[in-house]
């Protein structure tokens, strides 16, 4: 891994933990995570717009503050570009897929009652999206 993607991932929290766990996926396992990832945030955002009437941008803005959004790492420049033009900053940036399992275990947590939803509710208002409380979260140790 060169030293630029290292310090993108290490800022954003990855772990050398979180690293081993995606790279011993293989690349069908990597695959299969990015389409259930994409299909689901695309059904959602097509229900919004669809049943909501929400334009196509206030849709991707309702299913990034419900959603974790993830990417690989680099960023490609449309995915950046994209997330400026809806108003959002880098907190907002889609969370390398290193964190997958992470996030997930936290999520599971909250689900089965270890985490209390209210609070998370309340702490889901404070911030422009998931991710950028995903990044609060991972940087504070929560996570």
């Amino acid at each position: 891994m060169n030293t630029e993607l290292a310090q993108a991932l290490m800022s954003n929290g990855v772990t050398d933990e979180n690293w081993l766990w995606w790279q011993n996926l293989d690349s069908e396992e990597k695959e299969k995570i990015k389409e259930e990832d994409a299909n689901f945030r695309m059904a959602y955002i097509d229900t919004c717009m669809q049943e909501m009437q929400l334009s196509k941008n206030d849709a991707i803005l309702k299913a990034m503050k419900t959603y974790v959004f993830y990417e690989e790492y680099p960023i490609r420049q449309g995915i950046l570009d994209t997330i400026k033009k809806l108003g959002l900053s880098e907190n907002d940036y889609p969370l390398p897929y290193e964190l997958h399992s992470r996030i997930d275990k936290f999520l599971i947590s909250l689900m089965m009652g270890e985490i209390d939803q209210n609070d998370f509710q309340r702490q889901v208002g404070y911030f422009s999206t998931m991710n950028a409380l995903f990044r609060h979260k991972i940087k504070s140790g929560d996570v």
